[in-house]
């Protein structure tokens, strides 16, 4: 069942129309991950665009999109939504004490960034159209890298700011 207001209950009473058909052969709680991960990512970053383009076929054509957060699997839909859906760019700050992860996020098609925006190149300066930030800190919001789109997400939760 796909519920809008919470759910983290085991049983849930639901209409035949709220409900998915999952494969056999796939798992269902892997099943539930991937549908709140990518739910969640696609409805972070649709925020903004409205109307008949928000499911086009290529609604992030020529964005320029920032996440910020941790190597979870919330901003691996985020990055595979934004290339999926035509983003020119997808840069990815990565919180960690070190670049541990700078290989994986090579892997899943986005540019890796330091956690210090004071490190970040100055060719994204002013670039960024959607910025979302899965941890909240919102360190960059004074600076010259501030998004035309902030989206916090906390624990499946979209706050916006523009």
């Amino acid at each position: 069942a796909f519920a809008l207001h919470g759910c983290n209950a085991k049983y849930r009473v639901s209409s035949y129309r709220d409900l998915v058909r999952v494969p056999n052969e796939v798992d269902p709680y892997e099943a539930v991950a991937v549908i709140q991960s990518y739910t969640t990512a696609f409805q972070a970053l649709m925020q903004g665009i409205h109307g008949h383009e928000r499911y086009s076929r290529k609604p992030l054509m020529n964005k320029r999109i920032l996440i910020v957060g941790p190597c979870g699997n919330f901003e691996r839909a985020l990055v595979d939504l934004s290339n999926f859906l035509g983003a020119k760019r997808v840069y990815f700050s990565a919180h960690s004490s070190t670049h541990s992860h700078d290989n994986y996020i090579r892997l899943l098609g986005a540019i890796p960034l330091s956690d210090d925006p004071d490190e970040w190149p100055t060719d994204i300066e002013g670039v960024i159209d959607i910025a979302v930030d899965s941890i909240c800190l919102g360190e960059y919001g004074n600076s010259i890298y501030t998004p035309q789109i902030l989206c916090c997400c906390c624990h499946s939760q979209l706050f916006l700011f523009l």
